[in-house]
């Protein structure tokens, strides 16, 4: 990775003009060589707004595959609301994604969050790295890390405002996961495995009732008919897999 010189004075300047807990400039990478742009909204979002984005993982008509507000690279934190409330990165040998936790952690504890609209941190896409390694995506690593988020929101009384967004990208995370069982590692016992684990935890089936809801705002025809077949798995009320 790299960065513009200045990169650091900027960001503590504006930030300590502005009195903010969080600055974040443009969050940018290097991929082949080519640079990737991925926040072109000149749009100003406050704290709300950037958690709400994060926790979702983005919206569809983005390209981006997931919030770009889950980069840590490019963001200025206030160093007192850190160390008070204790934030810490969680360990990845048990929870993924780690980035996210933190900054779902740190916006949940944050007053004034601010953007800085320049490219000043280069990250580079590196397909050898440990977020590219199947093993970060297993399913219970990747669920306790969602887990993790959602037990957060409820210590703050945050999980009614940010429910129908977060609960959003636990379920398309989760179905992904599913999804790679069969796909990569063509395992249908790691299959059920996930499933089980999933019946197991109460915000996860909570999420995937409520999204049930709204398959058919987003799959149609096929599509529409493996993921309510999922969704019903996992909220199968007797312990029985139907067919």
């Amino acid at each position: 990775d790299y960065r513009e010189l200045d990169m650091l004075e900027k960001m503590y300047n504006g930030a300590v003009a502005e009195n903010l807990d969080m600055l974040i400039s443009n969050p940018v990478a290097i991929s082949d060589g080519k640079l990737k742009e991925y926040n072109t909204d000149k749009e100003q979002k406050d704290r709300d707004k950037v958690l709400r984005h994060l926790l979702r993982g983005g919206y569809n008509d983005e390209k981006h595959p997931w919030s770009y507000y889950a980069y840590i690279h490019n963001i200025l934190y206030r160093r007192d609301m850190i160390i008070s409330n204790n934030v810490q990165f969680v360990d990845t040998r048990e929870i993924t994604p780690e980035d996210y936790i933190f900054n779902a952690e740190c916006l949940c504890y944050a007053q004034k969050v601010s953007e800085l609209k320049e490219n000043l941190y280069y990250h580079v896409l590196w397909s050898g790295s440990a977020g590219h390694n199947s093993s970060y995506y297993t399913g219970a690593r990747r669920s306790l890390g969602f887990i993790y988020v959602d037990n957060l929101l409820r210590k703050k009384s945050l999980l009614d405002i940010y429910k129908k967004d977060f609960y959003h990208n636990l379920v398309k995370n989760h179905l992904f996961l599913l999804f790679r069982t069969i796909e990569v590692n063509h395992s249908v016992i790691e299959f059920f495995k996930c499933i089980r684990f999933y019946r197991k935890n109460k915000c996860i089936v909570e999420a995937f009732e409520l999204y049930k809801e709204r398959v058919g705002e987003e799959y149609k025809g096929v599509k529409k008919i493996i993921i309510n077949s999922l969704i019903g798995l996992v909220i199968c009320k007797n312990q029985s897999y139907k067919s």
